[in-house]
């Protein structure tokens, strides 16, 4: 038993070696690591192709100078360390779609991909008039929003998700289902795409909180753009209390999100600036009271 045993290990050891590299990277689930091993790993990449040679242009290397390079990897690598490349701890990244009866191997489906959004840039670009470009940022994102609607209905017919009804504006199935069954129509009688249909829950509050308009104004200030209202300096109490409490917004500068959680139109540089001066005085502050020195806000 034991020589049959080896015997089917080695076996299945020689066909491994057989399989070719690519059933691999298409049958095995794979995960990016944290961003502390990709830094490495490209940190290790940089080093060995600095200095390789350009073959098309003697004397030349491939890359261009080192320092200027080296600014554009460390300007890349800023990215890789706030996780952007990692996979998300909280999140499942695989599907399950079926189960092979004979091996029992569980089939899944990936769901790690940025495909359909690097092919919807040029979806989008072609759905847009070359003599529209030069209108304004609020006609684009409403242009970009349709865009998006339409492509996320397709994909949900395509899935079988919802039934093809020939247009996008499920808003409009929905009201005639709500018509027909408020004249009491019996369910059995209903046309066939209305039979199953899933209203939209309209008690679940939108991911997108102040609208995609909104958060591209507030996400211009920093280039210079003029907002309809005036940015706060973060100069009264209360808006500082209010900022105070959301330390990991404050501590990034994110002023789209403390708009969302506040109300209050600032800017990256004065949360930024005004981080700076709580972690100061918070540092000074042990001194200060044994030295018997009050502070009053």
């Amino acid at each position: 038993m034991a020589a049959r045993s080896q015997a089917r290990q080695l076996y299945d050891e020689e066909q491994i070696k057989r399989v070719p590299r690519k059933y691999w990277r298409r049958m095995c689930k794979k995960e990016i690591p944290e961003p502390l091993v990709l830094v490495r790993r490209f940190y290790d990449l940089y080093i060995f192709c600095k200095d390789w040679p350009d073959p098309e242009k003697p004397g030349h290397k491939f890359f261009i100078e080192h320092s200027k390079a080296f600014a554009i990897f460390l300007k890349e690598m800023k990215y890789v360390q706030e996780g952007h490349l990692s996979d998300p701890r909280n999140i499942v990244l695989y599907r399950d779609t079926r189960v092979c009866k004979r091996t029992g191997f569980v089939f899944s489906r990936n769901m790690r991909t940025s495909s359909g959004l690097e092919g919807a840039h040029l979806g989008q670009r072609a759905a847009m008039d070359p003599r529209a470009k030069a209108a304004g940022t609020e006609y684009h994102v409403s242009r970009m929003d349709m865009y998006n609607w339409e492509a996320n209905v397709r994909a949900a017919v395509a899935a079988k998700l919802i039934p093809f009804v020939g247009h996008s504006a499920l808003e409009l199935v929905d009201q005639l289902l709500q018509l027909l069954l408020n004249c009491e129509v019996p369910t059995d009688q209903l046309p066939n795409h209305l039979k199953g249909w899933r209203r939209v829950d309209t008690s679940i509050a939108p991911i997108t909180r102040v609208g995609v308009f909104k958060e591209t104004q507030l996400a211009a200030v920093d280039h210079g753009a003029r907002l309809n209202a005036s940015m706060s300096h973060l100069s009264t109490f209360e808006e500082r209390e209010l900022v105070k409490k959301h330390p990991l917004a404050l501590a990034r500068g994110d002023h789209v999100e403390i708009y969302r959680e506040t109300g209050i139109r600032t800017t990256k540089t004065h949360l930024l600036n005004f981080a700076q001066r709580v972690v100061a005085r918070e540092r000074i502050q042990p001194f200060l009271h044994d030295a018997g020195v009050e502070v009053f806000r």
